[in-house]
Protein backbone atom coordinates (compact mmCIF):
# COMPACT_ATOMS: atom_id res chain seq x y z
CA UNK A 1 0.00 0.00 0.00
CA UNK A 2 1.68 3.13 -0.59
CA UNK A 3 1.64 6.78 1.42
CA UNK A 4 -0.76 8.63 -0.81
CA UNK A 5 -3.62 5.25 -0.29
CA UNK A 6 -2.70 5.06 3.75
CA UNK A 7 -3.84 8.17 3.55
CA UNK A 8 -6.93 7.75 1.55
CA UNK A 9 -8.26 5.47 4.51
CA UNK A 10 -7.55 7.65 7.31
CA UNK A 11 -9.82 10.11 5.49
CA UNK A 12 -13.61 10.65 6.82
CA UNK A 13 -16.65 10.07 4.64
CA UNK A 14 -17.70 13.88 4.60
CA UNK A 15 -14.25 14.58 3.44
CA UNK A 16 -14.36 12.35 0.62
CA UNK A 17 -17.78 13.37 -0.24
CA UNK A 18 -16.89 16.88 -0.58
CA UNK A 19 -13.49 16.06 -2.89
CA UNK A 20 -16.48 14.30 -4.91
CA UNK A 21 -18.25 17.64 -4.89
CA UNK A 22 -15.66 20.03 -5.91
CA UNK A 23 -14.16 17.73 -8.20
CA UNK A 24 -17.72 17.32 -10.06
CA UNK A 25 -18.49 21.13 -10.05
CA UNK A 26 -15.02 21.19 -12.02
CA UNK A 27 -12.47 21.49 -9.36
CA UNK A 28 -8.68 20.44 -10.36
CA UNK A 29 -6.74 17.84 -7.69
CA UNK A 30 -4.82 21.60 -6.71
CA UNK A 31 -7.54 23.39 -6.48
CA UNK A 32 -9.49 21.15 -4.51
CA UNK A 33 -6.24 21.10 -1.81
CA UNK A 34 -6.45 24.82 -1.32
CA UNK A 35 -9.96 24.81 -0.93
CA UNK A 36 -10.00 21.81 1.88
CA UNK A 37 -6.30 21.78 3.01
CA UNK A 38 -5.90 17.85 2.26
CA UNK A 39 -2.72 17.12 0.59
CA UNK A 40 -2.57 17.30 -3.12
CA UNK A 41 -1.14 13.74 -3.29
CA UNK A 42 -4.25 12.19 -0.90
CA UNK A 43 -6.67 14.38 -3.31
CA UNK A 44 -5.41 12.78 -6.44
CA UNK A 45 -5.38 9.47 -4.71
CA UNK A 46 -8.80 9.77 -3.66
CA UNK A 47 -9.96 11.32 -6.83
CA UNK A 48 -8.23 8.01 -8.78
CA UNK A 49 -9.99 5.68 -6.25
CA UNK A 50 -13.33 7.44 -6.77
CA UNK A 51 -12.74 7.37 -10.61
CA UNK A 52 -13.23 4.14 -11.26
CA UNK A 53 -16.38 3.86 -8.71
CA UNK A 54 -18.38 7.19 -9.31
CA UNK A 55 -17.04 9.58 -11.87
CA UNK A 56 -16.61 7.14 -14.61
CA UNK A 57 -19.79 5.54 -15.24
CA UNK A 58 -21.17 9.38 -15.12
CA UNK A 59 -19.30 10.73 -17.55
CA UNK A 60 -19.95 7.31 -19.90
CA UNK A 61 -23.22 8.58 -19.41
CA UNK A 62 -22.63 11.86 -20.37
CA UNK A 63 -21.17 10.21 -23.35
CA UNK A 64 -24.05 8.21 -24.13
CA UNK A 65 -26.52 11.34 -23.53
CA UNK A 66 -24.27 13.40 -26.28
CA UNK A 67 -24.64 10.58 -28.47
CA UNK A 68 -28.27 10.31 -28.22
CA UNK A 69 -28.88 14.40 -28.09
CA UNK A 70 -26.35 14.05 -32.00
CA UNK A 71 -28.90 11.49 -32.94
CA UNK A 72 -31.91 13.10 -32.36
CA UNK A 73 -30.27 16.49 -34.05
CA UNK A 74 -29.90 13.99 -37.30
CA UNK A 75 -33.45 12.67 -37.33
CA UNK A 76 -34.52 16.67 -37.04
CA UNK A 77 -32.40 17.32 -40.01
CA UNK A 78 -33.69 14.19 -41.84
CA UNK A 79 -37.43 15.24 -40.62
CA UNK A 80 -36.85 19.46 -41.59
CA UNK A 81 -35.42 18.29 -44.95
CA UNK A 82 -38.27 16.14 -46.12
CA UNK A 83 -40.85 18.58 -45.16
CA UNK A 84 -38.87 21.46 -46.93
CA UNK A 85 -39.21 18.84 -49.98
CA UNK A 86 -42.79 18.13 -49.56
CA UNK A 87 -43.69 21.94 -49.07
CA UNK A 88 -41.74 22.62 -52.84
CA UNK A 89 -43.09 19.76 -54.35
CA UNK A 90 -46.31 20.65 -53.39
CA UNK A 91 -45.94 24.16 -54.64
CA UNK A 92 -45.02 22.68 -57.91
CA UNK A 93 -48.43 20.79 -57.94
CA UNK A 94 -50.31 23.56 -56.93
CA UNK A 95 -48.69 25.82 -59.64
CA UNK A 96 -49.88 22.79 -62.20
CA UNK A 97 -53.63 22.14 -60.60
CA UNK A 98 -54.28 26.47 -60.97
CA UNK A 99 -52.69 27.27 -63.73
CA UNK A 100 -54.60 28.21 -66.90
CA UNK A 101 -55.52 26.10 -69.72
CA UNK A 102 -52.98 25.70 -72.39
CA UNK A 103 -53.45 26.95 -75.63
CA UNK A 104 -52.21 26.36 -78.98
CA UNK A 105 -52.73 28.46 -82.34
CA UNK A 106 -52.91 26.11 -85.01
CA UNK A 107 -53.62 26.99 -89.05
CA UNK A 108 -57.27 25.82 -88.05
CA UNK A 109 -57.54 28.02 -85.09
CA UNK A 110 -56.83 28.35 -81.37
CA UNK A 111 -56.98 24.66 -79.53
CA UNK A 112 -57.32 24.26 -75.92
CA UNK A 113 -55.51 21.36 -74.48
CA UNK A 114 -57.47 19.12 -72.07
CA UNK A 115 -55.92 19.37 -68.84
CA UNK A 116 -58.36 17.35 -66.81
CA UNK A 117 -56.78 14.36 -66.28
CA UNK A 118 -53.37 16.11 -65.69
CA UNK A 119 -55.51 18.26 -63.13
CA UNK A 120 -57.16 15.56 -61.80
CA UNK A 121 -54.15 13.78 -61.24
CA UNK A 122 -52.48 16.14 -59.65
CA UNK A 123 -55.12 17.21 -57.17
CA UNK A 124 -54.89 13.90 -56.16
CA UNK A 125 -51.51 13.86 -55.79
CA UNK A 126 -52.13 17.82 -53.47
CA UNK A 127 -54.34 15.52 -51.37
CA UNK A 128 -51.88 12.52 -50.64
CA UNK A 129 -49.35 14.66 -49.92
CA UNK A 130 -51.33 17.15 -47.53
CA UNK A 131 -51.83 14.03 -45.66
CA UNK A 132 -48.62 13.25 -45.83
CA UNK A 133 -47.62 16.21 -44.20
CA UNK A 134 -50.17 16.52 -41.70
CA UNK A 135 -49.26 12.89 -40.61
CA UNK A 136 -45.38 13.98 -40.36
CA UNK A 137 -46.59 16.68 -38.34
CA UNK A 138 -49.16 14.78 -35.94
CA UNK A 139 -51.78 16.86 -36.99
CA UNK A 140 -53.97 13.59 -38.37
CA UNK A 141 -53.56 12.09 -35.20
CA UNK A 142 -54.64 15.07 -33.42
CA UNK A 143 -57.76 15.37 -36.27
CA UNK A 144 -58.64 11.79 -35.51
CA UNK A 145 -58.39 12.12 -31.70
CA UNK A 146 -60.79 15.22 -31.61
CA UNK A 147 -63.51 12.98 -34.37
CA UNK A 148 -62.94 9.90 -31.89
CA UNK A 149 -64.02 12.21 -28.43
CA UNK A 150 -66.64 13.60 -30.93
CA UNK A 151 -67.91 11.09 -31.72
CA UNK A 152 -68.01 9.44 -27.97
CA UNK A 153 -69.95 12.40 -27.02
CA UNK A 154 -72.47 11.92 -29.68
CA UNK A 155 -72.93 8.68 -28.15
CA UNK A 156 -73.36 9.37 -24.84
CA UNK A 157 -75.54 11.86 -25.62
CA UNK A 158 -77.75 9.48 -27.28
CA UNK A 159 -77.85 7.12 -24.63
CA UNK A 160 -78.78 9.53 -22.43
CA UNK A 161 -81.54 10.37 -24.66
CA UNK A 162 -82.78 6.89 -24.74
CA UNK A 163 -82.26 5.84 -20.97
CA UNK A 164 -84.20 8.72 -20.33
CA UNK A 165 -87.27 7.42 -22.88
CA UNK A 166 -86.64 3.82 -21.82
CA UNK A 167 -87.61 5.45 -17.96
CA UNK A 168 -90.34 7.43 -19.13
CA UNK A 169 -91.85 4.50 -20.74
CA UNK A 170 -91.51 2.05 -17.22
CA UNK A 171 -93.47 5.12 -15.74
CA UNK A 172 -96.47 4.59 -17.84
Amino acid sequence: MTNSERKYTRRSAEEIESIRKLHMDGHTAVSIHNATGIPRSTVSAILNRLGAKAIRPIKEATQAQIKDEQAIQEIQGAVRDSLQTRKKTLAVLEGIRDREPVKIQTEKGEITLDEAPLKVKTALAINELQNSLDEMLGIRDVATIKEVMRQREEIARIRKLAEGRAQGDNRT
